[in-house]
């Protein structure tokens, strides 16, 4: 078992990394990853810090949410903008709200889907050797 040193360095290191990789493909990913790392921070603070289990799912339900919201942004904002500009345009009805190109970055499919699994785990929703097949799982679903 690695002590607690080696965990926290463990730890450092691959925020540490994580950061790097995110600004080597666009600096401004690394905003949305600090505000993802301290999302997903606060939301494990509350819930460990909660006896009652109706308060844990209601703290696991806004923690899912955000992270949710967050990948439906990236994954599907310009498919959606741009099925609505086509369905109006089939009435005659021009709106001028033009699809942005935005683009996924890379590993937040699966880092979404690792960190709600975990989430579902602590609130004790899910147990530990289910949450890993349930990572991967979503992670192929996701990933296309």
């Amino acid at each position: 078992m690695a002590s607690d040193a080696a965990r926290r360095a463990w730890r450092g290191f691959i925020i540490a990394a994580s950061f790097v990789f995110y600004a080597g493909w666009d600096w401004r990913f690394c905003f949305l990853l600090a505000f993802s790392i301290l999302w997903n921070q606060l939301f494990a603070l509350a819930i460990h810090a909660r006896e009652d289990a109706r308060a844990r799912k209601w703290l696991l339900a806004g923690a899912l949410s955000g992270n949710l919201v967050l990948l439906a942004y990236f994954k599907y904002v310009g498919f959606f903008i741009t099925s609505t500009n086509n369905l109006f345009a089939v009435v005659g009805i021009d709106v001028p709200v033009e699809a942005r190109s935005v683009i996924l970055p890379v590993g937040m499919a699966l880092s979404t889907r690792q960190r709600n699994a975990a989430f579902r785990v602590s609130a004790g929703v899910l147990n530990a050797r289910v949450s890993l097949g349930l990572v991967f799982s979503l992670a192929a679903m996701t990933s296309s």
